[in-house]
Formats: structure tokens, C-alpha cells, sequence
């Protein structure tokens, strides 16, 4: 449940309500997208469910879904109109979440462009006798369905 402390200080709710402005460059019943104001690359654009959520988990599934969908309609008109070679869509739950409104970043990538410098890889290394992560989240997966 979200407080009214919480929704009305979100500054993301603030955008939908036109209190504050955003560059706009979708809107419809249920959601909104804009240019985020920090972009890691020209283009970067934010997706958001116009009703407050915190995190995409706390979205039911009729509404993410048209989210999602709209998420896939913007990310090809971002494509197109940035000439990028690629997209990547990027969710961050709590962690780093600057802002408290569940949000979609769609970010225009190119090769050789540097993103990963952002998202650093590394092989999995397994201590001796820990299990692999794999069978961990299956045996979750497992347990959420039960």
C-alpha cells in the first residue's frame, strides 16, 4: 500500500498530474513516457504507469502488461528516431531507485557506444560447496508457484 506521503511527494506523480514538466513524448490512459533528465545516452526515455507504483512488482498484471506493451511500441519509435542500432530496456527495483514510482528506462545503444562500462560482466565463480545460483532462483521459482 502507498502512503499519501509517498504519492505526493513522487515526483514522477507530479509529471502525470502536470504539476511538474517533463519532455514528453508518449502519453495514453494508462501511461506516460519522457526524456530522462540525466540520459545515458540521447534518447534515453522513461516509461511509467500514470497510477503510482512503487516497483514494477507491485504492478497487477492487466496494467503491466499495457506497460510492457507500450514499452515495446516506444522503444521502436526511439530506435528509429535516434538511428540507434539497438535498445536496451532497463528496470531497477529499490536498489538505486532514485525515484520511488516504478519506471522503465529504454536506452538507445549502438556497438562500440561504451554502455558496458555502466553494467560491468563477470563469469560466475562458485565457492566450494555453494550451490549454483541457477538451482537456487528454480527452487524459488518453485516455491512462488506453490
Amino acid at each position: 500500500m502507498i502512503s499519501n506521503w509517498e504519492k505526493d511527494g513522487c515526483v514522477f506523480c507530479k509529471i502525470v498530474s502536470k504539476e511538474l514538466t517533463a519532455d514528453m513524448v508518449y502519453e495514453d490512459d494508462d501511461v506516460i513516457a519522457f526524456l530522462d533528465k540525466n540520459p545515458v545516452f540521447p534518447g534515453h526515455t522513461l516509461v511509467i504507469p500514470k497510477e503510482h507504483y512503487k516497483t514494477l512488482l507491485d504492478i497487477p498484471d492487466p496494467i503491466i502488461a499495457k506497460l510492457f506493451s507500450d514499452v515495446k511500441f516506444i522503444s521502436r519509435a526511439v530506435i528509429k528516431a535516434t538511428k540507434s542500432e539497438g535498445i536496451v530496456i532497463l528496470n531497477n527495483t529499490i536498489v538505486s531507485q532514485s525515484i520511488p514510482h516504478a519506471h522503465v528506462h529504454l536506452i538507445p545503444r549502438n556497438y562500440k557506444d561504451g554502455f558496458y562500462k555502466y553494467l560491468p560482466r563477470r563469469r560466475y565463480h562458485y565457492k566450494e560447496g555453494e550451490q549454483p545460483i541457477e538451482i537456487t532462483i528454480k527452487e524459488e521459482i518453485e516455491r512462488l508457484k506453490s
